[in-house]
């Protein structure tokens, strides 16, 4: 399988193009300029370096499937209203329909658990046909991407997962996040501060994560024209002071977790559970 990835040197990206070799798989890959991988790759793909608005059909039309994980706002950005909608809603429905065009059929599209929003609040597990209210320019970005991607692949035909990851945390992920600081803290011999931590939520490492998405690939020939909505995630719920004692743990760190040194952000959602298929 020749899979083209966008957003391949992010943080999930650069973990499913590592997996996509590791699994004999061929590559290529769109990222901007000075953009360098999370991860090192372990080989060189067939590299595409410019904007997802350039013409990329002469590597496209040579490619099996369209792997999306490009964004902004998952750490920054997240309230730039200007910026999630230009990148995450117009730039992504371009590159998708170029690659439609360009003769490639089957897609999957990366969603966020962020598009439920104040539904989270609303069921023990989310279902893939909760209704959508999310929070913020992010979460709505990649609702109205999500929604627009869905409507493309029922119009053209077209085989597409869109696949809504909920927690992932590992290797490559940004420094400001929550696991990573947390390794952090514990490495340095810190304490560690946090809120009150009675947020539920989802935890899967992203190696789980990447090889669920490549399965995803592998699955598009099976299924149904017209895309279908996917929950990605694990059996791993916990309240996240859990989440955070069970990697302090792990970590044999030295200081302690300080419990209730930040309040909860605004309009905080202390559910993110997702229904997961079986």
């Amino acid at each position: 399988m020749h899979i083209f990835v966008a957003g391949a040197t992010g943080f999930i990206g650069s973990n499913f193009v590592n997996k996509a070799f590791e699994n004999n798989h061929k590559v290529t890959t769109l990222s901007r300029k000075n953009s360098h991988p999370r991860i090192p790759f372990v080989k060189e793909p067939t590299l595409c370096i410019g904007e997802s608005t350039d013409d990329w059909s002469e590597f496209l039309k040579k490619c099996d499937v369209f792997v999306n994980f490009a964004a902004t706002g998952v750490v920054n950005n997240s309230n730039n209203w200007e910026k999630c909608l230009e990148v995450n809603f117009i730039q992504n429905e371009i590159l998708l329909r170029n690659a439609v065009q360009a003769g490639i059929d089957k897609f999957l599209v990366c969603g966020s658990c962020f598009e439920y929003g104040f539904s989270g609040n609303e069921y023990l597990k989310i279902p893939i046909n909760a209704q959508l209210k999310p929070i913020g320019a992010y979460a709505y970005s990649k609702a109205v991407s999500g929604l627009s991607s869905l409507n493309i692949a029922k119009n053209k035909k077209l085989k597409l997962i869109l696949a809504r990851l909920f927690h992932i945390y590992g290797k490559g992920e940004d420094s400001h996040r929550f696991w990573p600081s947390l390794v952090k803290a514990a490495k340095e011999g810190k304490d560690f501060k946090m809120t009150n931590g009675n947020q539920l939520r989802n935890f899967t490492n992203v190696q789980q994560a990447v090889t669920s998405l490549l399965n995803l690939c592998n699955d598009l020939d099976f299924v149904q024209e017209g895309g279908i909505i996917k929950n990605v995630g694990s059996n791993n719920n916990l309240k996240l002071k859990d989440f955070a004692y069970q990697e302090w743990k792990k970590l044999n760190a030295k200081g302690k977790i300080i419990l209730g040194y930040y309040p909860y952000k605004e309009n905080e959602i202390m559910s993110y559970i997702p229904e997961l298929d079986l």
